[in-house]
């Protein structure tokens, strides 16, 4: 359970500090101090959570200084289905 919050607060905090206009505009992650070797463990961490069957899917977003750094879907929205999850799908938070 707590993997989910972490996940959960991470993202919302970079949904906070990005304003929105910059989600219409990608920059690469070295140009406001992140690295991209890093920036990859993200990835790498929802692919263990699908793959250990402790998420279904999810949409991450990383942010600084206002600038998007990634935005990705991971996993599933529909598991029956086998429907891929999409950065703009809209789905409910508990």
């Amino acid at each position: 359970m707590k993997i989910f919050i972490t996940v959960l607060v991470l993202v919302i905090v970079a949904t906070i500090s990005a304003p929105a206009t910059a989600q219409s505009v990608s920059t690469k992650p070295e140009l406001v101090g992140i690295s991209s070797a890093r920036l990859k463990r993200v990835d790498a961490f929802m692919d263990r959570l699908q793959a250990e069957g402790k998420l279904a899917g999810a949409v991450t977003l990383v942010a600084r200084r206002g600038q998007l750094v990634s935005l990705k879907a991971h996993g599933f929205a529909d598991i029956e289905s086998k429907r891929p999850m999409r950065t703009d799908d809209i789905f409910q938070i508990q």
